[in-house]
């Protein structure tokens, strides 16, 4: 996912660096302008340990998921987002997919269609 990230998020020592004049086009790409840059600038940059460092509890491969994929996600493509579905599912994971039109932070872009997937995971549906 690290070499797919757009020219404006940097690499900085242990975090990525976001660019809040240019970011939010990406992060939040279907939300209106003003929306976006109010969202963009309550941002912190990240950490890229989180991103890069080794994983040392798989959660996943305990718990049930449910993967809401972000079909027009410009921060995690739709491709990257499907090739971790696959990985998992290669481990022996059995992923729900749910698959939307929301960019990369569909709680924001689609809370009524992102509860409805906590919801209906959380009972198992």
């Amino acid at each position: 996912m690290g070499d797919n990230l757009p020219d404006s998020v940097k690499n900085v020592g242990n975090y990525m660096k976001l660019n809040y004049d240019e970011d939010w086009k990406n992060i939040f790409s279907d939300l209106p302008e003003t929306e976006a840059k109010h969202y963009m600038n309550q941002m912190a940059n990240r950490s890229t340990v989180s991103f890069s460092g080794e994983l040392t509890y798989p959660g996943y491969k305990f718990i049930p998921v449910t993967y809401l994929l972000t079909e027009n996600d410009k921060i995690i493509t739709a491709e990257s987002q499907r090739e971790m579905i696959a990985f998992a599912r290669g481990e022996g994971v059995e992923v729900k997919v749910v698959e939307t039109d929301s960019g990369h932070c569909p709680m924001l872009s689609i809370p009524e269609k992102t509860v409805e997937v906590l919801i209906g995971t959380a009972k198992g549906v």
